[in-house]
Order: structure tokens, then sequence, then C-alpha cells
């Protein structure tokens, strides 16, 4: 984590993937992908039943549903616990999953297996496809001469800095570029807890999901929704009025998304139990080009 000390009153602290960068919801197919792949390779076979393909997609989509914007490996708990139990939650400690000696000791070995997968598909969708929206450096440079900015992210810390720059993000314009680590700890909430009691009058979180709401309200600061690249444009207007929505109650993702995810995340895991896995390039293509 990097810190600079107060410069202003108020803050805006930003979440990164599909915030200042356009995302979509690639990222959710990413970790339907990498998650049932990991359980597969890496000790879990048995949880995941390639003859129920469809009712493992339904099951790791609405876990996923339930955690969008969390930590990576806090997602995949709810996810191994939905294959399992058909419990889409997340677990504080894989003893509760209710699995065996044997399975708890793979599932360290899926954990890594796949945090690497998860990070490969990010890698070649961010080269192929993803790129900051077209107003976000510049809302970010009018902003910082009135606010203290911060980045608050669940991704991992040090690939979270290496983003920001692959993209070309100033870093000079924000007092905290903050993510989480591979411990587990810092998440949205705790990062954003920590800037409010830093002392300002006031913190406002720029968030695209229903979980970046969720933080918001917990931590008591404000949030502003990113929809789209003009959601920019009335930031900068509310900023200058210092005149924010109130934080609204968490809204809960249609069943586009569900049916999206599933979609998706379809023809890669049956390239998968065929013996023909897709490269990460060409699952990146599948899910924004199609065809």
């Amino acid at each position: 984590m990097t810190y600079s000390d107060m410069r202003h009153p108020d803050a805006i602290a930003f979440d990164f993937d599909g915030t200042l960068v356009r995302g979509g919801w690639d990222k959710g197919v990413h970790i339907l992908i990498a998650a049932y792949t990991a359980c597969r390779e890496g000790g879990l076979a048995d949880l995941v039943s390639p003859e129920n393909l469809e009712r493992d997609l339904d099951r790791m989509a609405r876990a996923y549903m339930n955690y969008m914007g969390s930590p990576r490996f806090q997602q995949l708990s709810a996810l191994v616990n939905a294959l399992l139990n058909d419990r889409p939650w997340a677990v504080d400690d894989p003893a509760r999953l209710g699995l065996d000696e044997t399975h708890r000791r793979a599932y360290e070995t899926v954990r890594e297996r796949y945090n690497a997968l998860y990070m490969a598909l990010n890698d070649a969708a961010a080269r192929l496809y993803w790129r900051p929206y077209p107003s976000a450096k510049e809302t970010l440079a009018r902003l910082a001469p009135d606010f203290d900015l911060y980045i608050a992210s669940g991704v991992l810390q040090e690939l979270l800095e290496a983003d920001l720059d692959r993209h070309g993000f100033e870093r000079r314009l924000f007092v905290g570029i903050l993510g989480s680590s591979r411990a587990g700890g810092m998440d949205k909430g705790e990062i954003l807890v920590h800037i409010r009691g830093k002392g300002y009058r006031e913190v406002v979180f720029c968030g695209d999901s229903n979980k970046d709401c969720t933080y918001a309200r917990a931590a008591g600061v404000r949030f502003f929704r990113i929809r789209n690249d003009a959601s920019f444009g009335e930031l900068l207007d509310r900023a200058r009025r210092r005149e924010w929505p109130e934080t609204p109650e968490p809204w809960e993702e249609g069943p586009e998304l569900a049916a999206f995810l599933q979609e998706k995340a379809r023809r890669p895991l049956q390239a998968l139990i065929a013996g023909r896995p897709m490269t990460p390039e060409a699952i990146s293509r599948w899910i924004n080009e199609g065809g």
C-alpha cells in the first residue's frame, strides 16, 4: 500500500476494474472458468460434474453474483461451497466447506491454480480489450486539485500497481493506491474504513457493483455509481457543487448477468471437458466478440 499525507479536507476513492477501466462482465466469466478448471485439475475434480455442467454453471453464477467486487479468494470459496454444498456463500476458513482432510490439502493447490488462471485470463483481456473509460483520466486530473484521490481495489496490490502503469494512469494524482494482499487482508471495506479514519470531512467511494455499494454503506462513506462514460461528467458536476446522492441500498443484479456468465463460460468449459482447452486469448475473444 502507498500513502502520502492528506492534502484536502474531502476525499474521493475509486474502485479500479469496471470503474476506471472498462471490464464489463468479463471478470465474472473468468472467475467461473478459473474456479471450475482449478477444481478439475487441482485435486477437487469430484466437486464438478462434466455430465451436469449446466447445474455447475448455475451454482457458480449464483455464488459469483453474491460476491461481485469481492476479493478473488473470497469469491473462490463461495464457488467451491456452491459446487460442493449448493450454498453460494463464502467462508472464512476452508475447513467450514465440509472437505475431508485430503480435499483440504488439495484446496491450497486449487487456490494457486485458480489464481494463476484468473490472472492469465485477466491479462489477455487487458491486452486485447480492456481500456480506461475515455473520460476517466481527464476526470481524475480535474478532481485532484480539490480532493484527495485514492484507489480502493480488491485487486492484489502488485497487480493493481502494474495495471495502473499498463493503462497510463498518473500515480502522482493519488494520495493512496490501495489493493488487497495475497494473505487476504484489506478488502475494499477495510480500505474505506481506513481512509475515513484519517479524518476527512467527507469521503465518496466510486464503484460499479452492488458489492461496492455494500462496502461504502458499511464503512459509513457516500457511494457514487459508475455506469458508463457519461457517469464521469455527472461526477465532476456533483464534485463541483459538493452535492452527493444519498448512498442507495445495494441492488440485486438481474437475470441477464447470470445468463451472460453461463453462456460465456459454457463453451470454454465444454472445450476443457473435451480435452481441447482454449487459450486465454481465445477465451477473451469468445467473451468479447462471440462467434
